[in-house]
């Protein structure tokens, strides 16, 4: 039976701004597998209240198909602060999204946003993530998009047997393409 729901099929969200920085309670060694995400807003996501962090995570064997944003997703905003780190995706297909793959520093950029309000001591870091065997299938109208911030860029990301039709990174280091499938 697939998941369906009105936003995120699968979500970690460990906390929000300063106040999940005081919790510091991660969301940790956890394991999503064998998950269809069918019709919902997003597929599997780690945020955006991320303050308290999130951590060795594995995402396997899923299918995301026909949601309207992002199929794999990691967002965040300045003001959440936390650390997102040595998260594997593995063997997954994703169908008819706006954005296939997705990890976004920039979530809601707004500074009046009410998720500005009481922001972390520092800001969120995205690194050690892994992509392998990830095929984005027909019907995406995007490809993966990375965007960090420029006092933390997103770091250490690995593409192993992605394919996918585009790529758009920005304020990023050591991002690595390896058996790497760029399909029309």
């Amino acid at each position: 039976m697939p998941i369906f729901c009105g936003d995120d099929s699968v979500t970690l969200k460990p906390g929000r701004n300063k106040e999940g920085n005081l919790l510091n309670k991660p969301s940790e060694y956890i394991r999503v597998t064998d998950c269809i995400a069918d019709g919902s807003k997003a597929g599997f996501v780690i945020g955006s209240e991320i303050a308290s962090s999130s951590h060795d995570v594995l995402f396997q064997n899923l299918t995301v198909r026909n949601v309207p944003l992002m199929g794999l997703w990691i967002k965040t905003m300045r003001s959440r602060g936390g650390v997102i780190e040595r998260i594997l995706y593995r063997d997954i297909v994703i169908e008819n999204t706006q954005q296939p793959i997705w990890l976004s520093m920039c979530y809601i950029p707004n500074a009046s946003s009410p998720a500005a309000i009481n922001p972390a001591g520092h800001p969120p870091v995205i690194r050690h993530i892994t992509f392998e065997n990830v095929d984005c299938r027909k019907g995406n109208r995007g490809g993966i998009k990375v965007e960090g911030l420029a006092q933390s860029p997103v770091r250490d990301i690995h593409f192993v047997s992605v394919k996918c039709d585009k790529v758009e990174i920005s304020d990023t280091e050591d991002v690595f393409f390896a058996k790497w499938q760029l399909c029309p």
